[in-house]
């Protein structure tokens, strides 16, 4: 999507460009409650330090030397917008005044996505924690973190009691931490009773307002439900404390994302039992098939461009070519069609892998490494698989399928970058709440960027738990990581 954004972003500058001697295009966004300021360069979208502008705000544009400056006031900013021409042009400024709320909207379109994928991150990390109560704090942090907040608190409801406490909390004022009020009272009971989110930026005149928020200095509240499928548990809330702050909508969207994270942390703490495969994958699934879909545009059609733009050089100027330019061509459309080849192989293994379901099952790894181990040694019959005391390798509670493929890719893989009569050894290793593989071989350094990497690390990601590779010294290492919940 961001690179979709971008190039729409181009197409504008370019069309400007063109037509009307635009040379450069700034964007200034201050935000009211705390003037805080981002600066924003087109076509690339980059972020800048600074630029200067007129410090007198007007609706009119203004023109100094090549420079024209347009202000609009939004509901909670101003954006200011310099173009550089290289000669002006009168009948552009009408044009130039429509696109400036285009600009800001693609910015700020961005800035949402860009703190999605950091939220899709960071709760990645979420329920892996140690305990439910870290788990529950690390959730509180990313939420205050992501919507530039000051402090927050999960609000559990007692439905026996009739009371709703407040047992986990993040940077809270030690008065607003630990202590009960009767449900109904607050912004957290409306939630649970609604079951859906409020922003509130002016809490001292919030009707059902509680006075020792307002004595701590509460100024404004994003809250929403902690949920889980049918289940309430209470209600998540980030404050501003500091300095009056005007949470937005997408402040929002952030929090219950997280309220829904908390929820199933809540659930797991509930039936006092590790929380199911099922919420995790719920939570990844929407960025582990947005990763598959990026890789599907850039590492499948690239290659099949490349093949389609040689052929096309080839089949105009075939005649005229000599021997060694020929062979050129031909050497590499077999690269890109080799690559072509693997990737799609890889996404469509990886796709069938996920689209079966599969309930959780003890999974005997030695057993799984020696299977996997002859076939690999028999469609690569210069490669031997090596285990490394194989009888220590654990029985794991997985979907056997989702690991087949994980490590099915990794030996087909490092075979592939293989020197002659190589050898693939394989180690398992302990740590607390992970069971961890370690694949090693001689040969030809991994690529940086790989599109076969880049979709099992998808899958590790999403189903089994962490992956990363490294080269060095002609050694290629590949570590997978699974998650145990011990």
């Amino acid at each position: 999507m961001k690179s979709q954004i971008k190039k729409i972003a181009r197409e504008i500058f370019y069309f400007l460009a063109k037509n009307y001697s635009v040379e450069k295009i700034d964007v200034c966004i201050v935000y009211d409650h705390n003037e805080e300021r981002k600066y924003i360069s087109f076509p690339e979208m980059k972020r800048i330090k600074y630029f200067p502008f007129p410090s007198k705000i007007s609706e009119e544009p203004i023109i100094k030397g090549k420079n024209i400056y347009i202000f609009e006031a939004k509901e909670d900013c101003r954006v200011i917008v310099r173009i550089a021409v290289k000669e002006f042009k009168k009948d552009s400024i009408n044009l130039f005044k429509i696109l400036t709320h285009l600009f800001y909207s693609l910015v700020i379109y961005t800035d949402f996505l860009e703190k999605s994928e950091a939220l899709g991150y960071e709760l990645v990390n979420v329920i892996p924690q140690d305990s439910p109560s870290e788990a529950l704090i690390w959730a509180m942090k990313t939420s205050v973190e992501l919507t530039g907040g000051d402090a927050g608190s999960i609000t559990v409801y007692d439905k026996v009691r009739g009371k709703m406490t407040f047992p986990y909390f993040y940077k809270m004022p030690p008065e607003l931490t630990r202590f009960e009020i009767e449900f109904g009272k607050g912004l957290s009971s409306e939630i649970v009773q609604s079951k859906k989110g409020y922003i509130i930026n002016d809490y001292q005149n919030y009707p059902n307002r509680i006075d020792v928020f307002v004595k701590a200095g509460v100024k404004s509240i994003v809250g929403a439900p902690v949920v889980y499928g049918d289940n309430i548990y209470g209600a998540i809330g980030v404050f501003s404390l500091k300095e009056k702050k005007r949470f937005l909508s997408s402040d929002l969207t952030f929090v219950e994302a997280v309220g829904r994270v908390a929820g199933a942390i809540l659930y797991k703490i509930s039936l006092e039992k590790e929380i199911t495969l099922e919420a995790r994958e719920h939570i990844d699934k929407v960025f582990f098939y947005e990763n598959l879909i990026s890789l599907i545009t850039s590492e499948i059609l690239t290659p099949l461009r490349l093949i389609l733009g040689f052929t096309s050089l080839l089949k105009e100027d075939f005649e005229a070519m000599k021997g060694e330019s020929l062979s050129k061509y031909i050497d590499a459309i077999h690269s890109s069609a080799s690559k072509l080849e693997n990737n799609i192989q890889c996404l469509t293994d990886c796709i069938r892998t996920i689209t079966i379901w599969e309930p959780v099952a003890p999974v005997d790894t030695k057993q799984l490494f020696e299977n996997l181990s002859r076939v690999v040694e028999k469609t690569y019959p210069f490669v031997v698989v090596h285990l490394k005391d194989p009888d220590k390798f654990p029985t794991l509670p997985a979907r056997g399928s989702h690991m087949r493929f994980v490590f099915n890719q990794i030996f087909r893989y490092l075979a592939r970058f293989q020197d002659y009569k190589g050898k693939i050894s394989v180690s398992n290793f302990k740590k607390k709440g992970v069971e961890g593989f370690i694949f090693e071989a001689k040969g030809k350094s991994i690529p940086k960027r790989d599109a076969e990497l880049f979709i099992v690390r998808s899958c590790v990601d999403t189903y089994l738990g962490s992956v990363f590779w490294e080269s060095k010294k002609g050694t290629n290492r590949i570590v997978v990581n699974i998650r145990t919940y011990e």
